[in-house]
């Protein structure tokens, strides 16, 4: 019988080894050309990677470097990336292709018209095989997302940091204490990315490792893993962590939860400054069977065809099988619609092939609820909001009818003075806003998101220009504090 079995996956592995005679043919770019611009509204720019993580053309990711610096010389600024996961590409028409351009539509809108934004989409191998075949290409798939982004994709994150640190006074280079210079006049520059599926996994292995070595700068309790518990915040302290950019959002993250386990321990034992804005929010459908069952599964089948060992440690052993935002541990916050009536059904939006030379009509799929919700609760902040300077987004926020809550009870451990303010945002989601594993551009969960987003960018460039006194008083802080 286990023969049999380990017959079965070679036969699996060697059809997903067959998925494309070439790699860069997969993706169904115009060539070099991956450029759309839509005047007024957004700049996009495509950056492709083979399953080595190596970039297809470094022309490609200079070009988005050099058009985000031209830019910057005449406006404030937002970068948004977005890394795509499992069975999709940067092919035209791809629904998450589309799913993008929607949302840096709907940003352009919500954000001051001095802004300019530019849209980065990465696009990888994620769909090898045809149609329902490409489901057995799991572990191929998993194993090419943690290559991309540990190669290429790491250097230009790191890269890109580096230009959001030189226009941004606040931010701090993973392993130092800025010192924070007077406000010069210079463009503001706000920078988000978002990966769903396994491009979560490429933004981790990315990104993972220096906001671990930030939060270890300031905590000076050891979050080495087995059997820890956070350290108790000191209320005296209060820190603004610096992150990658300024925010990164997971959509159903198909990784281990042990990727994230020690960034949950290091952050649950700080305590956070007014300052302070998300870092990462992780965002999983509670109906997402992928990651609730088979990505468990799968992780069960790993071990026993590696011959690993059984894990003693009931956690480890949880945090190995279950996938981030799955694990029970690390989650913090729900994400519903103030109206339980509402339900979530299947549409379409019309593409536009840019300059995809493909025939035929251009079609996304897309969510949107049935009939409106009937809620009509007060939106958390609106334009030029006094409050918005202070205004927590760890709290519980209301846009359009759909509200983030933190789970009750869930820092009940921390000194009330530390429970405000989380950088690190873990939410289940209802299936009315997030439907199963792929429904992530739904019409309610953008019109929750983008506001999110335009207002941490907006929060940020207030507590740059006007609060300096403030963050400079903040590092000194911190600085003592990890002495």
């Amino acid at each position: 019988m286990r023969r049999a079995i380990a017959i079965g996956v070679t036969v699996l592995a060697l059809l997903s080894l067959a998925g494309c005679s070439s790699y860069r043919h997969c993706m169904w770019r115009p060539g070099d050309q991956a450029v759309e611009e839509k005047p007024g509204q957004y700049t996009l720019r495509f950056i492709e990677a083979d399953d080595e993580g190596w970039f297809w053309n470094r022309d490609q990711a200079e070009d988005a470097m050099n058009l985000i610096r031209t830019t910057l010389r005449e406006s404030d600024t937002v970068v948004v990336t977005f890394v795509h996961g499992w069975h999709h590409s940067a092919e035209c028409c791809d629904d998450n292709v589309e799913g993008f351009k929607h949302t840096l539509s709907q940003l352009r809108t919500r954000l001051p018209d001095n802004f300019r934004v530019i849209g980065l989409y990465i696009g990888w191998r994620g769909r090898s095989l045809p149609g329902f075949l490409d489901y057995v290409t799991f572990w191929g798939r998993k194993g090419a997302a943690e290559r991309v982004g540990q190669n290429d994709m790491k250097e230009f994150m790191a890269r890109l940091q580096e230009l959001y640190v030189e226009h941004r006074p606040d931010a701090r280079r993973p392993g130092q204490f800025p010192t924070i210079p007077p406000v010069n006049g210079s463009k503001f520059l706000g920078m988000v990315t978002i990966g769903h599926s396994f491009g979560a996994q490429v933004l981790m292995k990315a990104i993972g490792g220096s906001l671990e070595d930030q939060l270890q700068l300031l905590n000076r309790h050891p979050a080495y893993l087995r059997d820890t518990q956070p350290g108790v915040p000191d209320p005296a302290q209060r820190f603004a962590v610096s992150g990658v950019g300024d925010l990164i959002v997971l959509l159903n993250p198909a990784l281990e939860a042990s990727q994230y386990h020690r960034i949950h321990m290091l952050a649950n034992g700080l305590c956070y400054s007014s300052l302070q804005t998300p870092l990462i929010l992780t965002v999983s459908s509670e109906n997402d069977m992928a990651r609730h069952k088979w990505f468990t599964a799968g992780r069960i089948a790993g071990e026993f065809f590696t011959g690993k060992p059984r894990k003693d440690n009931e956690v480890q052993r949880t945090v190995e099988r279950q996938a981030f935002g799955v694990y029970e541990g690390h989650i913090t916050h729900e994400l519903k619609p103030a109206d339980e009536t509402v339900r979530l059904v299947s549409d379409e939006i019309n593409g536009e092939r840019g300059q995809c030379k493909n025939n035929g009509a251009c079609k996304a799929k897309w969510f949107k609820w049935r009939s409106p919700s009937t809620a009509d609760l007060e939106n958390s902040l609106v334009p030029r909001d006094p409050k918005l300077a202070d205004f927590d987004f760890s709290g519980r926020v209301v846009f359009e009818d759909v509200v983030l809550s933190p789970l009750a009870g869930k820092y009940s451990d921390k000194p009330p003075e530390c429970r405000g303010y989380q950088p690190f945002i873990v939410a289940r989601a209802s299936r009315h806003i997030v439907d199963n594993h792929s429904g992530i551009f739904t019409e309610p969960f953008l019109q929750f998101l983008v506001p999110y987003i335009a207002y941490i960018e907006e929060k940020s460039k207030v507590n740059v220009t006007e609060k300096v006194q403030q963050r400079l008083d903040t590092e000194m802080q911190a600085t003592k504090g990890s002495e």
